[in-house]
């Protein structure tokens, strides 16, 4: 997730707001690294081995599962509690509580380690901040249909022959944010009496801020069919399209 994307599903999020955000994620699962420090740092690593290596205890061949799996680097306790090795290892836990080989509150805490909380924005400053925030609030989208001026006579051209057309659109001010433009062809289909879109554009114009205007040469070859075009901005920018044979 990124900034702007952030203040564009949350439009009234404040600076600190923003700084603050934290994303929580159930990982159902925790690593045998991560397992590995929890045990060592808490006493239950040696509490482990030695009763693995009592063999006459009821819980040495659990503790030694646990040995083997924190000890492998590329392995993991899974905790999903919808699937049996979750369910598995959600009761192994449960069992070193009552044998006294961890706590209620080192299991919880162990449980807790699937449990991934990051803060995406924690370093972002509040200039960074001002500008994703200019950014989402222009976030929309803006159409611009225009039609040919062909001569003295406004309206959709019916392409005869190839002709080279100059496509220009226009913002009616430099942008103030990146922005992009998507200029598509549209042909009209007398049968069902509507606009079909193709599903490429023509061309795509790219605006650093600043930019106002841009133009394409394209070569029509649309046939005897009635055209038109539109011009379709990724922000709420105000902008005029033109098209005119070149």
């Amino acid at each position: 997730m990124n900034l702007k994307t952030h203040l564009i599903e949350n439009p009234q999020a404040t600076f600190a707001d923003v700084v603050a955000f934290e994303i929580t994620e159930d990982k159902k699962k925790v690593g045998s690294g991560t397992a590995r420090g929890f045990f060592a740092g808490n006493g239950v690593w040696a509490k482990l081995k030695a009763t693995r290596d009592n063999y006459a205890h009821p819980l040495s061949s659990l503790c030694d599962a646990v040995l083997i799996t924190a000890s492998d680097a590329s392995s993991y306790f899974g905790l999903d509690s919808n699937t049996a090795e979750g369910r598995a290892n959600i009761m192994g836990a449960d069992a070193l509580v009552t044998g006294g080989i961890m706590t209620p509150t080192q299991r919880d805490d162990f449980l807790q380690k699937a449990i991934k909380t990051t803060t995406p924005f924690v370093d972002t400053t509040e200039d960074e901040y001002n500008v994703a925030k200019q950014a989402a609030s222009l976030f929309g989208v803006t159409e611009s249909y225009k039609t040919l001026y062909n001569g003295a006579q406004q309206g959709h051209l019916i392409f005869l022959k190839n002709d080279q057309l100059k496509i220009e659109v226009i913002y009616d001010e430099p942008v103030v944010v990146a922005t992009s433009v998507k200029i598509f062809a549209e042909a009209y289909d007398m049968e069902s009496n509507i606009w079909i879109r193709e599903s490429r554009p023509i061309t795509i114009f790219n605006y650093s801020v600043n930019e106002r205007s841009k133009e394409h040469r394209h070569n029509a070859r649309y046939g005897n069919r009635k055209i038109r075009f539109v011009a379709v901005s990724d922000t709420k920018l105000k902008l005029s399209a033109r098209v005119t044979v070149a």
